[in-house]
């Protein structure tokens, strides 16, 4: 794996753990064992840290979510989002990008606030687009997806993804 990507995976963990101001170059130097110097070779700041990795996260995301296409219902657009949510906090315990960089939101420089913004309309329009016989579908993925973020924090604090599923329960419970 290349010097770059393992920064990034490095910066990502420590963004999903503590947010954009719990951590520093300082701490990436330690586990990928570079030089805090020559981290600025590859991200000339700590923004253009973050806004690299909330990039790769959201493509990631747009993939995933292109993978399952437009064939679900409107049930399936919302298990579908869920079922990612739930592989982001079993596969490192922490969740969503996104979601921690939300919680520390008042310390982001506008250029992160604005791919994480970026990152909530790709989820939102498309859950949108899954529930267009719903009323007002607009509102009503928003609403999913806050129910989703504000599980995976939930499920944070408890240590269970058990508040993950019931988000999702009662997302679906939404549905008309």
């Amino acid at each position: 794996m290349d010097t770059r990507t393992r920064l990034l995976d490095e910066g990502e963990r420590l963004m999903k753990a503590g947010g954009y101001s719990g951590f520093s170059y300082a701490d990436i130097a330690k586990v990928v064992e570079i030089r805090k110097a020559s981290i600025h070779y590859h991200f000339a700041s700590k923004a253009d840290l973050a806004i690299a990795a909330v990039q790769r996260y959201s493509a990631l995301t747009a993939q995933c979510l292109g993978e399952v296409g437009d064939t679900l219902d409107e049930a399936g657009h919302v298990r579908a989002l869920g079922a990612l949510f739930i592989a982001g906090y079993e596969g490192a315990g922490h969740g969503c990008l996104c979601g921690s960089l939300v919680a520390d939101w008042g310390s982001l420089p506008e250029a992160v606030r604005t791919e994480v913004r970026d990152y909530w309309r790709l989820c939102t329009d498309w859950l949108q687009a899954g529930l267009q016989s719903q009323p007002n579908p607009e509102q009503l993925a928003e609403t999913i997806f806050s129910m989703l973020e504000g599980g995976m924090l939930t499920a944070r604090v408890r240590g269970s993804v058990a508040p993950m599923t019931r988000a999702i329960q009662g997302a679906l419970g939404l549905l008309d």
